[in-house]
């Protein structure tokens, strides 16, 4: 009787030692391992008759398209520190109107309350670890 069909035994089983365990083991893997490899080679060699009969040619063989030159370098403006907030309000809706692409006026603007430091430091922390979002501040 060989290892593995010793090891289908409950009763035989307790009785063999760590090291026949260990070698039917081994078997069991190498087996499987053996009949995967086998199943995926069968699996590459149906798709390659797909392919032969299919009339599709191999990938392998057609050239790649060229690589477009990388874009030059942005050149990057930078902006002043303090800017008064009817500045930053301006320049928003600048690029809020050119980004929708539709005609818009602007009907009141409210100013933001004030918040106090301790509130201004959590929702900085919360924007960066992006726990919450903008609208959620509101």
């Amino acid at each position: 009787m060989d290892i593995v069909s010793q090891m289908r035994d409950p009763e035989l089983l307790k009785a063999m030692g760590l090291g026949d365990k260990l070698i039917g083991s081994l078997i069991v893997m190498v087996l499987g391992l053996a009949t995967c490899m086998i199943i995926l080679f069968i699996i590459q060699m149906v798709v390659k008759l797909l392919r032969i009969v299919g009339g599709k040619e191999d990938r392998s063989e057609v050239p790649a398209p060229p690589v477009p030159a990388p874009a030059p370098p942005v050149q990057i403006q930078s902006v002043p520190e303090e800017e008064p907030d009817e500045v930053v309000a301006a320049i928003i809706t600048a690029v809020t109107s050119m980004q929708n692409g539709k005609p818009f006026m602007i009907k009141n603007i409210t100013p933001a309350g004030q918040r106090e430091s301790w509130s201004e430091a959590g929702l900085a922390d919360a924007f960066e670890n992006r726990k919450i979002s903008p609208s959620d501040t509101r």
